[in-house]
């Protein structure tokens, strides 16, 4: 009886602690939209996508002030549920996320900012 009541509870926790690592949304698909160093991208998947935003445009931001830099990403999808991702990411040969403002859900206009950095790349991504 005790080893049943161990196993179920291992089973409730991890049922727990998967439910909060995965969000529901963790299945959208990401475009990725601007990238400081070429601008906007045009990737040929992205635009053959069934249904794309009316515009995405991203831009990096200075604070003189802390010498950082954030990303900023703004999207408009009229009448869509959709959302805004911006990060700061180590520039190559290195790989990963500095920092991400996370998705930013939204229906008609979304903003996303990641947080204040020095170093990286900024880019911006969208999806739904």
């Amino acid at each position: 009886m005790k080893r049943k009541s161990f196993v179920l509870s291992v089973i409730a926790f991890a049922g727990l602690i998967g439910s909060s690592v995965l969000p529901s949304n963790a299945s959208a698909t990401e475009y990725l939209g601007w990238d400081e160093d070429i601008g906007v991208v045009q990737q040929g998947f992205a635009t053959l996508a069934a249904s794309k935003p009316q515009s995405h445009k991203g831009y990096r931001e200075l604070n003189d002030r802390m010498n950082r830099h954030r990303a900023v990403g703004i999207t408009k999808w009229k009448g869509k549920k959709h959302y805004t991702t911006a990060r700061y990411e180590k520039r190559w040969p290195l790989s990963g996320v500095i920092t991400s403002s996370g998705r930013v859900w939204g229906t008609g206009k979304t903003i996303a900012k990641s947080g204040w950095c020095q170093g990286g790349k900024a880019k911006t991504y969208w999806g739904n």
